[in-house]
């Protein structure tokens, strides 16, 4: 799928940080955030 990057043996934030600069929607500990543009 574009814009995700595979992921080895990486934690929740670094998959979080992952997904920000993937320019994705990312799930956060207080609901789904978006990346300011």
């Amino acid at each position: 799928m574009a814009g995700f990057t595979p992921v080895r043996n990486l934690g929740a934030e670094d998959f979080i940080d992952i997904g920000l600069r993937n320019g994705i929607p990312r799930l956060t500990k207080t609901g789904v955030s978006l990346p300011a543009a």
